[in-house]
């Protein structure tokens, strides 16, 4: 049965996020909208399994080069224990959502997802992204404050 009410978050963030061309960064999150258990820790940006048992992830993220036709690609990886091969023998493609725009440059890109994983007690989740911006070298884009978040809970033991 639903263990929701044991572990459930929604955290979001209440400003944008810079982020450079074609590195992998981990998403910062500075607002718990729902954080029962306490198991979302925003000090350090990662999510808690209190026990064992299938959880749901989902999350949405806005990402932006800041001008038009400047966006090319990108994407986010879910990792877990810091590892996005999060159910084990070679299951990247379950958490990660790329998307390679070069072909016909935009301004952003919303990117959603959600999972299903098992999770042992300690198990911890992060996010991280990367963007490819037109113009490359050390430009930045923005991980922005607005239709980002991330929720999850628990399903089931």
């Amino acid at each position: 049965s639903f263990k929701g009410d044991e572990s459930m978050f929604e955290v979001t963030k209440t400003s944008d996020q810079s982020i450079t061309n074609d590195v992998i960064t981990l998403i910062t999150w500075d607002s718990a909208y729902i954080n029962v258990g306490s198991d979302f820790d925003l000090s350090n940006d990662k999510y808690v399994c209190p026990s064992a048992g299938k959880y749901v992830f989902s999350w949405g993220i806005n990402l932006t080069a800041g001008a038009s036709s400047k966006f090319e690609g990108g994407g986010f990886y879910f990792y877990k224990n810091d590892s996005h091969d999060i159910a084990g023998g070679n299951t990247q493609e379950l958490s990660n959502l790329n998307n390679d725009t070069r072909s016909n440059p935009l301004r952003g890109m919303y990117f959603s997802k959600s999972v299903i994983v098992d999770c042992s007690t300690s198990d911890y989740f992060t996010l991280k992204g990367y963007f490819l911006h037109a113009d490359a070298g050390s430009n930045t884009g923005l991980m922005s404050e607005y239709y980002t978040s991330w929720y999850g809970y628990k399903l089931t033991d």
